[in-house]
Order: C-alpha cells, then structure tokens, then sequence
C-alpha cells in the first residue's frame, strides 16, 4: 500500500517535470519555423517564420536569415566600415513574417541606416550610402495627372409664370448662349490653351516632387537626381529609396 510520503514525492517530481517541461519548450526553440516549409523560400516576401531573440547579437541573426534565404547577401565590408557592431544585441519577436519583413525590424535597430533591396532577384543588406549612390532611370506615365479637363458651363434654368391657369413655363439655356441654342457642354477654350494648361499641371507636379521628396537630393538643389517631364512621361533618376516613395515597390533590374 503507497505511504502518504510516497504520494507526495510523486506528486512533486511530477511537477518539477511538468515545469522543466515547459521550460524546454519556451526557452530552447529560439527560431522555429510556421508551417514547417521543406524548402527553402524562392521568393523573400513569402511569410513562413516565427522568431524570437532577446538580446542576441547582429551577427548570429543575419546569418540565420541568411541559411534562410539563399539569395541574400550580407555586405559586411561597407557595414563594418560604417561601424556597425556585429555583437550589438537585438530584441525581436514576430510570428509568421516574411523574411523581408524580419530583416527591416533588425535594421530598424540598428542606429547607422541600412537598407535591403533585391536587384535582378538577388537581396543585399548593406549601408543607406551605397544605395543612394545606385541610380536607377524610370518612366512614369503621368497622362491621368496631366490630363486637361475643359472647365464646363452649365445650362441656365429658369422658371416663369406662363399667365395661364397658374401653370408656369420651364425654359434651359446656356448662360452665354445666343437664344439658349447653344451645347451647353461645349468647351470654348483652345487647344493652344490646352497645352499650356497641361504644361502648368507637369510643372506643378515637378516643383511638388522636388519640395517633398528628399528635396536636397535634386539637382536644382545641388544634389545629382534627377526629374523630367517628356509629353505624358515623368522620367526620374534616383536612387531606389527614391522611386519606392514616388511609385511603390517593384522588382528591380538592371
């Protein structure tokens, strides 16, 4: 028959095992993967893990990224010269993100700026500087921001007593017509003045791009991008930091 001392004895190293248990399982998995993948990702956007480090060092974790993600590579020349700390500690929990997204939120950490693009699908994380000297030449077609829109006269209604019946008669002109007769939607204006009008849009549109994107970077303020105006075409030289703001994101070749 089990003794009262025996059921307390069971009973405690149950729960010593119970707590190393979980112990094991919180504390040693510090990268796991969501869903498993067998494969390693073709595309970086494609959310497949879940991370945790508290306080773990630069290094170790790009490199994770990088056995990760075959094409990425780590610039560790331009960082090092930047003075980057490869031991600097790094606090980071998510939970079924992109590797893309994963390595945005460990730059953010980072004080000196650094960037991650993908140019011709192969993904470099290096130093903001070297970037910035990478120019890319991309047409927008700017045609529905520069589009002239005739500014229409509307039709004239007025309403008067007929002297009949107390019945009133309902009359629609044109306010500069000539016996209202005239298409109250025609557009008087020229098509010289069109051109100019459409000139004047592709201006306005330059001089806004100028003043709220990186308005020391232009060559009209002494930096060396560049923007032009070509028919329906607004054509920009810049860096990719540039073109991610103006257009969105795209895939980058050269």
């Amino acid at each position: 028959m089990t003794s009262k001392k025996e059921i307390i004895l069971t009973i405690y190293l149950s729960i010593v095992f119970a707590g190393y248990l979980s112990y094991i399982c919180l504390a040693v998995p510090r990268y796991t993967l969501a869903n498993q993948p067998t494969t390693l990702p073709k595309s970086i956007g494609q959310p497949v893990y879940n991370v945790y480090w508290d306080n773990e060092p630069l290094e170790p974790i790009l490199e994770w990224c990088q056995e990760r993600y075959i094409n990425l590579i780590i610039d560790w020349n331009r960082l090092d010269t930047a003075g980057v700390d490869r031991h600097m500690p790094i606090r980071l929990e998510l939970k079924g993100k992109t590797i893309k997204t994963i390595i945005n939120n460990i730059l953010d950490q980072i004080e000196e700026p650094l960037r991650c693009y993908t140019i011709n699908g192969i993904t470099k994380i290096s130093t903001k500087q070297y970037y910035d000297d990478q120019k890319f030449i991309f047409v927008y077609n700017v045609d529905d921001i520069l589009m002239h829109i005739p500014n229409f006269t509307g039709p004239v209604i007025s309403i008067s007593d007929s002297g009949g019946g107390g019945a009133a008669a309902i009359s629609i002109g044109q306010g500069q017509g000539q016996g209202g007769q005239s298409n109250p939607f025609s557009d008087s204006s020229s098509e010289e003045k069109k051109e100019i009008s459409k000139e004047e849009n592709a201006k306005n549109l330059v001089n806004m791009i100028r003043a709220v994107v990186e308005p020391d970077s232009w060559t009209d303020a002494g930096g060396d991008n560049s923007i032009y105006v070509f028919k329906d075409m607004l054509i920009i030289r810049a860096p990719i930091e540039i073109h991610e703001i103006i257009g969105g994101s795209r895939q980058w070749t050269r």
